[in-house]
């Protein structure tokens, strides 16, 4: 799993960097900020390489770094808003500009393409902040999973240290083929701390295993109509 990106910078670098940033065209800049639209939650999780992410780099031809800087750009957007508490939308983004302005950003027009439209209330950014330490908290998360179809070779007898002849025959009768799935999972803790875990399946079990998961997410659904009401 790919080290936890953290995009921290000081001014002068900020500068530099959201300015190369800015400098990508126009239809880029708009193509991340539809994106974001309905991956918010991706900004406040820590874990910038993930799986969406990079199809959005494959989706817009851009390279990564440009789009993983480009997120730090507009996470320093929302937690700006944060200190400034529930002003209105328009106000928090011209003054965004403005403070891009003043550390010499000399794109920072073009800033309002990341930003507009995809704006919360202080509220909502200390909650998806606050969310994304609660959801990764006790218990390490899963972060990424990786799975594999094999073949997997059924002999008659293992390899060992048997010298017999018997032994010798039993180990080149092939019997037949099982199919497998190789699965493995790439977890991480509320430290940041990085855990792989690897398994494997039969057919039967992965089944039992969509059959739990699906179960689930049944569940889950019927949990989220019911949140509606308790807020």
């Amino acid at each position: 799993m790919a080290e936890t990106e953290k995009r921290v910078f000081g001014e002068a670098d900020a500068a530099r960097v959201f300015h190369a940033v800015l400098s990508l065209p126009e239809e880029k800049l708009l193509s991340i900020n539809a994106w974001l639209k309905s991956h918010l939650d991706t900004l406040f999780e820590g874990e910038l390489d993930t799986t969406e992410v990079r199809a959005l780099v494959n989706e817009i031809d851009v390279p990564r770094i440009y789009v993983l800087n480009a997120l730090a750009l507009v996470t320093n957007f929302f937690f700006r808003g944060e200190k400034q508490g529930d002003i209105s939308a328009s106000r928090r983004v011209e003054d965004f500009v403005s403070s891009l302005k003043s550390i010499g950003v000399e794109e920072a027009e073009k800033a309002k393409l990341l930003v507009t439209g995809v704006d919360l209330s202080s509220k909502d950014v200390l909650y998806q902040r606050r969310r994304a330490f609660f959801v990764r908290a006790v218990i390490p998360t899963l972060e990424n999973v990786d799975a594999f179809c094999d073949l997997r070779a059924i002999f008659s007898g293992s390899p060992s240290d048997n010298v017999s002849k018997e032994h010798e025959e039993r180990l080149t009768e092939l019997l037949g083929f099982e199919p497998m799935v190789l699965v493995s999972l790439d977890l991480n803790d509320s430290a940041e701390n990085d855990i792989a875990y690897n398994f494997q399946l039969t057919e039967k079990g992965l089944r039992r295993l969509l059959k739990t998961l699906q179960e689930a997410l049944a569940q889950l659904e019927i949990i989220k109509k019911r949140q509606s009401t308790l807020s």
